[in-house]
């Protein structure tokens, strides 16, 4: 695997990123745990997630269960990560609301909106895991421009 240092805060992740919207409905949440096993035995350390991440009806989809049944992606990851959290780097975000994705009632992109959302993380709760903050300000609708690390 190859891997960067995330600028100067000598943060080492993986070149791969294993994204985790869908978790919960593809893959289930039974499924989920061998992908992450995979992705860690294959040295993919670094995690993409959010709160509204696999819990919402956005990601319904026939076959899986309602999102009202449905444990969040985070807590889907927590529960994959058991024994190995201190492996990985977590990529998880806020931000402003009133989109599909990022209800108005999460909504907020002050310092202390964002220290809530970090704080309240349940990934992140009682761990040490290495957690890199995002703040999404920019509209859905808007192509993000292509980067490489």
């Amino acid at each position: 695997m190859k891997y960067s240092v995330l600028g100067p805060t000598g943060v080492r992740v993986s070149r791969i990123c294993v994204g985790t919207a869908t978790f919960g409905v593809a893959p289930s949440a039974h499924e989920a745990d061998s992908v992450v096993g995979a992705a860690l035995d294959l040295g993919i350390n670094f995690f993409d997630t959010a709160d509204v991440y696999g819990s919402t009806s956005t990601f319904d989809r026939p076959g899986a269960p309602p999102a009202a049944e449905r444990a969040s992606a985070e807590e889907i990851l927590g529960r994959s990560l058991a024994g190995r959290r201190d492996e990985v780097v977590l990529a998880t975000k806020s931000g402003s609301g009133g989109s599909i994705r990022m209800p108005v009632s999460r909504a907020g992109t002050s310092s202390s909106r964002s220290s809530k959302a970090c704080a309240g993380c349940a990934l992140t709760a009682s761990t040490s895991i290495t957690r890199i903050s995002l703040i999404r300000t920019r509209p859905w609708s808007r192509p993000l421009p292509s980067t490489t690390i």
